[in-house]
């Protein structure tokens, strides 16, 4: 019995060395620059706009398997005065190993470093995050702020692959109303996002400066599904310090 005990412990060692050596050699010499472009038209049809991949892409060495993307732009709408919506200097992206085998996708976190959003409305009104009709599909990929059942049953699915962690390090997000003539700018520290699943709830630890007024919260809310599903009901608890008040809500 000990004999057959030792034979099956170093079996399954050498099975997991096997399944780490073949793991660090792909990662070492998949090349996913090779696939900047399907990347790049996926997005485009989707949107309209361009991704830009200027850096290098590619997988990390780890005990997870990490996607690291470098110098990422979003294009911004042809009317608006910054050239790009989004920018990003690192994106990295980690899935869950036991998944992929099955090719299921189950991302583990999203980490965006040093991200900048320009958030604009036009003098007419229309918002830069309001994607034009594809020409290519002469699909409309975007609505105007209503919800029908076919986007959330789209977003639920969407949300199935959604990443357990989600954190934004040294941010900065700049919201202009051009018709209104207002500015705000969102310094962002550090915000985490942590959850268990689209069904679980939100744990979301914040550290922003808002119009340079320091902002820092804990908070604690309902599901993915909720929100997709515009919930009567959604629960919310949140300890807040803000322009020099302290309060829980």
């Amino acid at each position: 019995m000990k004999k057959f005990l030792k034979i099956a412990l170093w079996t399954i060692l050498i099975v997991f060395i096997v399944c780490v050596a073949a793991v660090t050699v792909f990662v070492k010499t998949f090349d996913l620059n090779k696939y900047k472009n399907q990347i790049t038209q996926i997005v485009y049809d989707q949107t309209g706009r361009q991704l830009s991949i200027k850096g290098n892409a590619g997988l990390k060495i780890s005990l997870i398997p990490t996607m690291e993307l470098n110098d990422v732009t979003f294009s911004n709408a042809t009317w608006a005065k910054e050239p790009n919506m989004v920018e990003a200097k690192t994106i990295d992206v980690a899935f869950s190993i036991l998944p992929l085998l099955k090719k299921e996708i189950v991302i583990d976190k999203i980490h965006l470093i040093e991200p900048k959003v320009y958030l604009t409305i036009n003098e007419k009104g229309v918002p830069n995050w309001e994607f034009v009709k594809n020409k290519k599909t002469g699909e409309v990929r975007e609505s105007k702020n209503t919800i029908s059942e076919k986007y959330v049953a789209k977003g639920v699915a969407i949300a199935s692959v959604v990443a357990k962690s989600f954190k934004i390090e040294n941010g900065i997000v700049l919201y202009q109303d051009l018709k209104t003539k207002s500015i705000h700018e969102l310094k962002i520290k550090q915000i985490s996002l942590t959850s268990e699943g689209v069904d679980s709830e939100i744990s979301a630890d914040i550290d922003v400066v808002y119009n340079n007024e320091e902002i820092k919260a804990n908070v604690v809310a309902g599901s993915i599904t909720s929100i997709l599903q515009n919930a009567s009901k959604y629960p919310l608890k949140a300890d807040v310090k803000a322009f020099g008040v302290t309060a829980a809500v």
